[in-house]
């Protein structure tokens, strides 16, 4: 008799709560080094393809880039990063796609921690306002000095100064939260708010994907709004933020 083969069940593995274990009624707060945004909420609050920020998260895995929490977990699709991540993966991902070795862009990047006194350098007002690009190289000048990445000279860095004009940055010059344009200044994405998942300014705790799913036409919005207590202004935001 042939032996029968085992089925193999998957592992189902437990997803971090957004709610506090002590009051399961009160979002849960995060702050800017915990690991929030699987592949899936990087893609879409970045705006690019899954595939691409994938490839992203497996090259800085690969790098023990610590912006990526647990590096115990084998599964890159279980892993997370965090909001200071999520800001310099838009940096490091679009270099890489411009052709810079993930060794030549760590490189920079531990010379402009250094020099800046800052974790996570690619995270800051600096690099928004003194990224340049100067014949062949890309040049971070910083206050405390400049760090040049050599390389062809053809770049698209179009992504990074798109994605950095939403952001908002604290007295130090760090990321802070962002505030998507196209979310008409009702939606922020900031850790210490809705669990670090785009929400509603006004109502912490009420994520934009929450009232997409509902949404069902024009007919739905009032139910939205006796449900969810949000506005009809908002419903209109989270509409355009998700278009």
């Amino acid at each position: 008799h042939k032996k029968r083969k085992k089925k193999l069940i998957p592992i189902q593995v437990a997803q971090p709560s957004l709610f506090d274990d002590l009051n399961p009624k009160v979002m849960r707060e995060y702050g800017v080094y915990d690991g929030i945004y699987s592949i899936k909420d990087a893609a879409d609050i970045i705006g690019q393809k899954y595939d691409k920020v994938r490839r992203w998260f497996i090259q800085l895995s690969k790098a023990n880039y610590e912006g990526i929490d647990s590096a115990a977990q084998k599964d890159i699709d279980q892993r997370r990063i965090n909001f200071h991540g999520l800001v310099e993966m838009v940096v490091i991902g679009t270099l890489l796609d411009n052709d810079f070795s993930i060794k030549k862009i760590f490189k920079a990047r531990t010379d402009l921690a250094i020099k800046s006194k800052k974790i996570y350098p690619f995270a800051t007002n600096n690099v928004r306002d003194n990224l340049k690009v100067a014949g062949k190289s890309i040049i971070f000048k910083f206050p405390e000095g400049y760090v040049t990445l050599d390389g062809s000279g053809q770049y698209n860095l179009d992504l990074i100064i798109e994605f950095f004009r939403d952001i908002y940055f604290d007295t130090s010059g760090v990321a802070k939260s962002i505030q998507p344009a196209k979310g008409l200044g009702k939606i922020i994405i900031d850790p210490n708010i809705g669990g670090g998942k785009p929400s509603f300014k006004e109502h912490d705790g009420v994520h934009v994907e929450t009232i997409m799913r509902f949404y069902d036409g024009e007919d739905s919005i009032p139910v939205l709004i006796e449900n969810y207590g949000v506005t009809e202004d908002e419903i209109k935001a989270a509409i355009a933020y998700m278009s």
